[in-house]
């Protein structure tokens, strides 16, 4: 497999329901293949060594050639890999400020709202490659 470094990596709390959700319909909706996905609190964010600052906030973090990118900011970049990238256009609309504003809303709010999850999905064979640990 190619170096860590060179992918792009999603990276999520994977006990949270919205984060799963939001993973499945980037990979099964919009059959989005150009991502990799692992959790935050994972091998291969230890192995890339990130932030560990980051890893604590309430936030998808995406990784991209040596960058890292958290909370609304990197929802705009992932979205914008997608067929979905006129969303994105109308995002940036609004202030950065204003977005992670609702992002925090949400993110504090997700195990309340939405629920944890108490298992780990079984993937199909096919998308096993795409995640991390």
């Amino acid at each position: 497999m190619e170096n860590l470094k060179e992918k792009k990596i999603v990276f999520f709390d994977d006990q949270c329901l919205i984060c799963n959700s939001f993973v499945n319909f980037l990979l099964f909706k919009l059959k989005c293949r150009d991502f990799f996905y692992a959790p935050v609190n994972g091998e291969s964010y230890k192995q890339l060594g990130l932030d560990e600052e980051f890893k604590h906030i309430d936030a998808v973090i995406f990784f991209e050639k040596g960058k890292m990118t958290v909370k609304a900011k990197a929802v705009l970049e992932i979205i914008k890999y997608t067929r979905l990238s006129w969303i994105r256009f109308i995002l940036r609309l609004l202030p950065l400020g204003l977005l992670n504003f609702f992002y925090d809303f949400v993110a504090k709010t997700r195990y309340k709202i939405f629920g944890q999850a108490k298992t780990c999905p079984i993937l199909p064979n096919e998308l096993r490659y795409f995640f991390l640990k």
